[in-house]
């Protein structure tokens, strides 16, 4: 563009300004001059250029696309932007990290967030959910601890892995989320290549005044793409934004990513009696019961004018919910629908929703008024309910939906259902699907087994792994002392010279576990050679700082990961995760020593919140060779 067709550069107040280089002064070398309005004005708009970050989800990107409606689903729902085959509703939509800063790398170890605000001629639809379909925890009382723990530590303002593990061994009901984080799954390569989960459980109401419980699960159409550990560390530091970039460029070429909506849905009289509590965050529902139906896409076809305006200012909360959808017991969800819209009227003011990207595209009529930066009013329309004056009238057919509750007003968990535990969702998932085709944990760098791998679906297809022997380099010892495998090379003692036998032993009994039988001969002719050995003084127990041993009550829990290849070709949402081990402490000396468990699954040992490692978001233990 040539000078004279350049615009002049105007003060905020549109005011031509003189110069874009200078300020005003009393002569070339003089003091600066007040009344210089314009140097003022910049200064001081330069000082508030920033609004509070997020505290969770600070880090991420979006874009905005539509959502297709494939299928009739009118039997379940009245919602209107879902009443008919082929409707499309405009959306925008946030990806985000959980624990990162601003300034994070994209691809650190941690849950992704995926936030769609659906503008239908009914208002807003936001629903807030993740990559993940469970979470840490199941109660909102919990929620700033667990933040807390995922944060800096108060004293060196750095990342502390202690915080972060000793709240999720306090916390049982974490295993689920943690053994899904612990997969490639915590590292996806693009926010293209993840799929997406309301997570929560939500109501759907027909218009016959039918209810329905459901379950969102949006499906990647580019199919999973995840790194692996080393891959991911070492993109941080050669471009921290890729998950950014890689949307943007993407979109910018035409290349929209897309993603197939399937439901799941769970008659309303079912929950009562189900066999676990279908509305814990921390469990998913077997697509056996409930298998998913398709109903929809969700296409994604243009990237944000400006990314402050309609990145940073979006907000998104799980109360704007439009008539047809309605909450469902999940105390989670309860809790953030307060606490959504609370932390935007801190971090973007009273009037967020009065910003173009939070705008409803529906008429808005409400009796709420004034406040920082309000600009839309409703002329003189009465600003009282009721009035005598023509003023909007609420509607009772859109009454909230909900169920029946009864009983005292008590602080407790949720009455618990026949199968309710915090491991056997995740234990589960290896046994019936995760390691079900015969691949190796994610980090190996072992040969794949040859024929095939292990069946699908055979619970002992986690222990037939070993069966076939890695490379002699990488061979993991089957007997004595160091009974393991190897993730990434690294190689960890399983504990004490008794502890292998005693794994032989509980894997005999739960099934075969073809051990190279030599290896043991050996290993007992050596034991026999050289005799017996002098009994070891026995460990004293930890220092009530440490959350292990005979201070902790909660069990210690250890992780099989499950492979690339089952992540990207089983059915993980099923059962979800890899297997839990859980051992409890045996006594006051057992306490920070490592424990022989899960080694045919292929899974590292590790005493839980001990020690440090890298700076990371969600990072593994040190010790289990899966940093984060």
């Amino acid at each position: 563009m040539s000078d004279e067709r350049k615009p002049t550069t105007t003060t905020d107040a549109g005011i031509p300004a003189a110069s874009d280089d200078h300020s005003l002064s009393a002569g070339p070398n003089g003091p600066l001059l007040l009344q210089d309005h314009y140097l003022i004005q910049k200064m001081a708009q330069f000082n508030r250029e920033r609004v509070p970050e997020r505290v969770v989800h600070a880090k991420g990107g979006g874009a905005h696309g539509f959502f297709e409606v494939t299928a009739e689903v009118t039997p379940y729902t009245k919602a209107a932007f879902l009443n008919r085959v082929g409707k499309r509703t405009p959306v925008f939509i946030r990806f985000s990290t959980v624990a990162g800063e601003l300034g994070s790398a994209d691809t650190m170890r941690d849950p992704r967030g995926f936030a769609i605000k659906f503008y239908t001629e009914e208002g807003n639809y936001d629903l807030v959910g993740n990559n993940t379909p469970i979470f840490f925890i199941r109660d909102p009382q919990k929620f700033s601890d667990f933040i807390h723990s995922q944060k800096r530590h108060p004293v060196t303002n750095t990342r502390d892995h202690d915080m972060q593990w000793d709240f999720w061994a306090q916390s049982p009901e974490s295993a689920h989320q943690v053994a899904f984080l612990m997969t490639d799954r915590g590292t996806p390569r693009s926010w293209r290549h993840m799929n997406g989960y309301s997570s929560h459980t939500f109501m759907w109401i027909n218009a016959q005044g039918n209810r329905f419980w459901v379950k969102y699960h949006f499906k990647t159409d580019q199919g999973i793409d995840n790194f692996a550990d080393g891959e991911a560390k070492a993109m941080v530091s050669e471009d921290p934004d890729h998950h950014m970039r890689d949307l943007f460029n993407a979109i910018e070429g035409g290349d929209h990513p897309s993603w197939t909506l399937q439901m799941q849905i769970m008659p309303f009289d079912a929950a009562k009696e189900y066999r676990f509590n279908p509305f814990d965050l921390t469990k998913v529902w077997p697509h056996g019961d409930f298998p998913p139906i398709t109903i929809g896409r969700l296409v994604l076809d243009r990237n944000p004018a400006n990314y402050f305006a309609e990145v940073e200012q979006a907000a998104f909360e799980p109360s704007n919910m439009v008539p047809g959808i309605g909450p469902s017991p999940d105390k989670m969800l309860i809790g953030r629908l307060f606490s959504y819209p609370d932390t935007h009227r801190h971090r973007i003011g009273t009037n967020y929703q009065q910003l173009p990207i939070n705008l409803p595209h529906s008429e808005v009529h409400s009796y709420n008024k004034d406040g920082g930066m309000r600009y839309r009013h409703n002329g003189d329309q009465p600003v009282y309910a009721p009035n005598s004056y023509g003023g909007p009238v609420a509607d009772p057919q859109h009454e909230e939906p909900g169920w029946f509750v009864s009983g005292e007003i008590v602080r407790s968990a949720s009455q618990p259902h026949s199968d309710d535990d915090d491991y056997r969702s995740a234990s589960d998932a290896v046994d019936r699907c995760a390691l079900g085709d015969g691949s190796r944990p994610h980090d190996c760098e072992h040969r794949r087994p040859s024929e095939g791998g292990c069946p699908a679906g055979d619970p002992r297809a986690g222990r037939r792994l070993l069966a076939e022997d890695p490379p002699r380099s990488r061979r993991p010892r089957r007997c004595g002392r160091g009974t393991a495998d190897y993730i990434g090379g690294d190689r960890q003692p399983v504990g004490p010279q008794g502890s292998a036998r005693r794994l032989i032993k509980r894997l005999d009994k739960r099934g075969p576990c073809e051990r190279p039988k030599r290896s043991c001969s050996e290993r007992k002719d050596r034991l026999r050679a050289r005799g017996p050995r002098p009994r070891k003084a026995r460990r004293q127990p930890q220092p009530a700082s440490v959350p292990l041993g005979a201070q902790s009550s909660s069990p210690v829990v250890g992780f099989a990961i499950p492979t690339q290849r089952a992540i990207n070709q089983g059915p993980f949402e099923e059962d979800h995760t890899a297997r839990i081990i859980v051992v409890k402490p045996r006594g006051p000396n057992s306490g920070g020593r490592s424990h022989p468990v899960g080694d045919h699954l292929g899974c590292q040992r590790f005493p839980v919140g001990r020690g440090t490692g890298p700076s990371s978001g969600y990072a593994s233990h040190p010790r289990a060779g899966l940093g984060g």
